[in-house]
């Protein structure tokens, strides 16, 4: 006859905690590596950018930011563009709520700086006619953008999984495609 005792729960609870521990690590690890093979873009980085333009870095020159989903390569710097230069951080609502929850925001996004974009619903920004769409992904509520202006089309799809229907759309329609 089999008898439980309590060897066999101290057993499981004690499998339970290393499978825990090693799963924590280990998705450390990968989390790690893909920041390596694709790391957000910092202040730094973005004055860089400006430099090798040929431009003078100048958050004046920053507009807007348009976030297409809240993973960590994508939003690493919000928080310091929209709270520390005032810089407007348009996102879904339920993107912007996934930014803040975001472990590596270490600036949270308050609401001077949140601004909201919905899906299939254009927005006049100063020249532009900017509409978000979805697109798919493992992102919190992600987003393309079509971005309209003097009769040209750029259609802005990051991260895209497949080309859905909706894709396809902004795709044929686009001008200038990332």
């Amino acid at each position: 006859d089999f008898v439980f005792d309590g060897g066999w729960l101290g057993i499981a609870i004690g499998c339970l905690i290393v499978g825990l521990v090693a799963g924590f690590f280990i998705a450390r690890t990968v989390f790690k590596k893909q920041l390596e093979k694709n790391p957000p873009i910092n202040e730094n980085m973005i004055r860089a950018m400006f430099m090798q333009m040929g431009r003078k870095p100048s958050e004046a020159q920053i507009k807007a930011v348009m976030i297409t989903h809240d993973h960590a390569d994508h939003i690493k710097s919000v928080g310091t563009l929209g709270e520390k230069y005032g810089i407007p951080i348009y996102a879904t609502p339920e993107t912007h709520v996934g930014i803040n929850k975001n472990y590596c925001m270490t600036e949270k996004l308050t609401s001077a700086s949140i601004r909201y974009i919905y899906k299939d619903t254009p927005l006049e920004f100063e020249d532009f006619k900017i509409t978000a769409f979805e697109v798919p992904h493992d992102g919190t509520d992600n987003v393309g953008y079509c971005i309209e202006a003097d009769g040209r089309v750029f259609s802005f799809l990051t991260d895209l999984g497949e080309i859905t229907p909706t894709a396809a759309h902004y795709i044929n329609k686009a001008n200038h495609l990332v």
